[in-house]
Order: C-alpha cells, then sequence, then structure tokens
C-alpha cells in the first residue's frame, strides 16, 4: 500500500514532488512531450502521480486543443487534487516555453 511521501513498486522518489534524475522539464510530476498525429507532431503537457491504492497515474492535455496555459493548468491541478507538490503557474510556463522553443 502506498503512504504518501514514498515511492510505489515502480519506483520513482521516496520524497514527495521531489525531481528524478531523468527530469528534462525541471518540473515534479509534469513533464512535456511531443506525439505523432498523421502528418504532424503535437506537443502535449503530462502529469503523473501515485493514487491511494499504490498505482501509477498519469494524463495528459494537447496543448493544440487546450492551449498552453489551459493544458499547464488541467495538469498541475490533476496533481494538486491528488495531495502533491506543484509548480507556479509562471513557472511551468516558462519550462513550456523552453520546451517549445526546442530549448
Amino acid at each position: 500500500m502506498h503512504r504518501a511521501g514514498q515511492a510505489s513498486r515502480r519506483g520513482g522518489s521516496r520524497n514527495l514532488g521531489m525531481r528524478l534524475s531523468n527530469n528534462t522539464s525541471g518540473l515534479a510530476g509534469i513533464r512535456f512531450e511531443w506525439r505523432a498525429g498523421d502528418d504532424t507532431w503535437w506537443p502535449y503537457v503530462c502529469s503523473s502521480w501515485i493514487d491511494r491504492s499504490g498505482r501509477a497515474r498519469r494524463n495528459s492535455y494537447s496543448i493544440e486543443r487546450n492551449g498552453r496555459r489551459r493544458a499547464l493548468e488541467r495538469a498541475i491541478e490533476v496533481r494538486r487534487e491528488a495531495g502533491y507538490p506543484v509548480p507556479g503557474l509562471a513557472t511551468a510556463m516558462k519550462a513550456l516555453r523552453r520546451f517549445l522553443n526546442g530549448g
């Protein structure tokens, strides 16, 4: 059974909200990725957390469908509702701009 602040059997940080060494966004539990469409690539904002039963959960929001700000707000809100630390919107927007600009 998962207890707040501990990792599930799948790995991850034992410290709630701590970034892992392979984190590229700079934001704990929030990442950005490109997904292939029929003829182009689409940017997504993804969030992940461990639920109360110890299962890894994740969701993703299309920037094309939601817009940059709303996609980030939705990903942050899901983590907040799960009881995990979340970045400030300004910090997350800065990281997203870096991602979209290839940096």
